[in-house]
């Protein structure tokens, strides 16, 4: 089983979905490389929503968490989703929820070793070469093949009683008849099938999800030892991934408050917020996360302020906001006793 394969079994059975998951996966993969700008235009999806930050953190690992229906409905919009629910028979809510998990991992799966695909590798072109096209009925067995030489069915020979009605040869009229009365009972129940299905309950409108999203925060402060952090993130996941990660960084000297509010975005520092935090170890220091943008102030000295920047701009790169306090620069350095 290819890892395309395990990932749509996997959001097969995590959503209850079965064989849908296939032309699911199959139309995400589309949209993925089927742009003018392939995958790159892909990824221009998430910074356009503000999520540059976070998509780049997925860029090379393979585990990714999900990105939360709030921010698939960011990223891709209330007319995608719809045409995609639409495409694979599924309510808007499974798509959105589905797009949600399957999107960071296949970023991930198809950036391995860090590298931004310029075409769909030969796996991918394999499975949406292979995989059945979304609402497709099942196949229809082939009509039995003529031998040329004899132009007769190579089928098994017809029984006396079907063959001769009325004293005729069943090449007649009557020899279409049945299969044409077959014919048109299958087209009348697919029909049916097809028409009966019932709508799919809409979906949020993607702008009214969006446009009341505010950013993740997280702010932090070093008194000397004295660690004191609070934020506002959009689920309990992303909260205990704080708490753990302050934990594993100062232990239990931490007075912490962060909350969980429905209408926040995915925060975009979160994968790299225990590498941050290892260079946050300084007393007198306060740094404030806000989306994808970083402050920091505090009583520490200018060259060492300037130093803590460079190393969070290498971390988190080209698509946050670094800023330093005016009063940072202009402050004292700590005493002596302090340490460094």
């Amino acid at each position: 089983m290819s890892q395309i394969e395990a990932l749509v079994a996997n959001v097969g059975s995590r959503l209850g979905i079965g064989p849908e998951a296939a032309p699911l996966v199959k139309g995400l993969l589309q949209l993925v490389f089927g742009g003018p700008k392939g995958f790159e235009g892909f990824l221009d999806r998430f910074k356009s929503a503000g999520l540059g930050g976070l998509v780049a953190s997925w860029i090379g690992q393979a585990d990714n968490p999900p990105l939360g229906q709030q921010g698939a409905a960011q990223a891709f919009g209330e007319e995608t989703i719809a045409a995609l629910a639409e495409k694979v028979g599924l309510d808007r809510g499974v798509v959105t929820e589905a797009l949600a998990f399957l999107a960071p991992k296949l970023i991930g799966l198809l950036t391995a070793g860090g590298a931004i695909p310029a075409s769909a590798p030969p796996a991918v072109a394999a499975f949406l070469a292979g995989a059945p096209a979304a609402g497709s009925a099942p196949a229809v067995a082939a009509a039995p093949a003529l031998n040329p030489a004899l132009g007769k069915s190579t089928a098994s020979a017809t029984p006396p009683s079907a063959a001769v009605s009325h004293g005729r040869d069943s090449t007649g009229l009557d020899r279409y008849f049945i299969p044409g009365i077959g014919a048109l009972l299958a087209i009348g129940f697919v029909y049916h099938f097809v028409t009966s299905r019932p709508e799919p309950a809409p979906a949020p409108a993607a702008s009214e999800t969006a446009a009341a999203l505010t950013p993740a925060h997280f702010g932090f402060s070093n008194d000397n030892g004295v660690i004191t952090a609070s934020g506002v993130v959009g689920d309990n996941t992303a909260r205990s991934a704080i708490l753990d990660a302050l934990k594993k960084a100062f232990g239990d000297k931490v007075s912490s408050a962060v909350s969980v509010e429905p209408n926040v975005a995915p925060a975009p520092w979160l994968a790299k917020l225990p590498a941050a935090l290892e260079l946050l170890k300084v007393p007198a220091l306060t740094a404030d996360f806000d989306g994808a943008k970083i402050n920091l102030s505090g009583s520490v000295p200018p060259a060492d302020l300037e130093a803590i920047l460079g190393k969070l701009k290498a971390l988190f790169g080209g698509d946050f906001t670094f800023a330093a306090g005016s009063g940072a620069v202009s402050a004292p350095a700590p005493s002596a006793s302090s340490p460094k």
